[in-house]
């Protein structure tokens, strides 16, 4: 039975996911604020206009598309760029998800909410499973971590998805992750000065992507961390990333967060424990040698 489904911001490093491993029985129909993504292949997916912070506009997209899934990834989401915009993050990703949800509502859709490991502090050094208590210590975090209690009171079917750093190819116009950003200083040998401090387990976009269409597929609720299998700093990060795409090390240098005073504070472990999610769908992820080199040859 086919399913249409309407993901709001679509043009993102998650949406491309989406898009390439979307199962055949979904419908997809994707929004964007400013200007359509200009390479979604012969996807034949349909793109409409939209800011969430508009409820009408909304309204009109849901009447539209008639959908009864919906996935919510529109947001502002760049950490530093909320901490020193707090309004406008706030606007975006709260009040934004408040329109989502109140439509959501009126069409009795499933919704799937993106939020982000950025909702925890970064303390505790063994990760975080779903029944830890998050505490932010940035705006953008706490934007995510409101806007996550608003869907829980919706008394919609809902799912909350958690995803730790995403890395991949991202579509024209998308902000740069992680690893695009290291390639771009790479190829260009500029020096990278990388925190060794700073800990994660990266998940690429297309394995997340197939995990959160298994969990939809499943019609599951509630909250799902997805992250990968590898613990890693950014220094150790960059240092695999040079190895998997064939560049040297040598302009990789390690430093300590402290050098970058000025950014948004991020936690010291921004880990995703993921045992529930792996029961639920059977969840494997790669290790980061084996999502690199995966990367390194699409």
């Amino acid at each position: 039975m086919t399913e249409k489904v309407l993901i709001t911001g679509l043009p993102s490093l998650l949406g491309t996911g989406l898009i390439t491993t979307a199962p055949k029985r979904f419908h997809l129909t994707g929004t964007y604020l400013t200007s359509p993504p200009s390479r979604l292949g012969n996807t034949g997916i349909k793109l409409l206009p939209l800011n969430v912070t508009e409820k009408a506009a909304i309204a009109e997209v849901i009447q539209i598309v008639k959908p009864t899934i919906i996935i919510h990834l529109a947001a502002v989401s760049d950490i530093d760029y909320c901490q020193k915009h707090r309004s406008e993050a706030e606007a975006v990703n709260l009040a934004g998800t408040r329109n989502v949800v109140e439509a959501a509502k009126k069409a009795d859709c499933y919704l799937i909410f993106m939020s982000s490991v950025m909702v925890f502090d970064g303390r505790k050094g063994d990760g975080y499973d779903e029944e830890d208590k998050p505490q932010s210590l940035n705006v953008y975090g706490q934007t995510k971590l409101a806007a996550e209690e608003l869907v829980k009171q919706s008394n919609l079917k809902w799912l909350i998805v958690r995803l730790t750093t995403l890395y991949g190819w991202q579509p024209k116009r998308a902000r740069l992750n992680p690893i695009s950003w290291m390639l771009n200083e790479l190829a260009a040998d500029r020096k990278l000065e990388m925190v060794t401090d700073r800990y994660t387990n990266p998940i690429d976009n297309l394995t997340a992507s197939k995990a959160i269409w298994q969990l939809i597929d499943k019609k599951l609720t509630g909250i799902y961390h997805i992250g990968g299998q590898d613990v890693v700093s950014r220094y150790e990060w960059a240092k695999a990333v040079a190895g998997a795409f064939g560049y040297s090390t040598k302009l990789i240098t390690p430093v300590t967060s402290g050098v970058f005073t000025s950014l948004a504070p991020r936690p010291k472990y921004a880990i995703l424990k993921t045992e529930r999610i792996e029961k639920a769908i059977g969840y494997r992820p790669p290790n980061l040698v084996e999502g690199l080199q995966g990367m390194s040859k699409k």
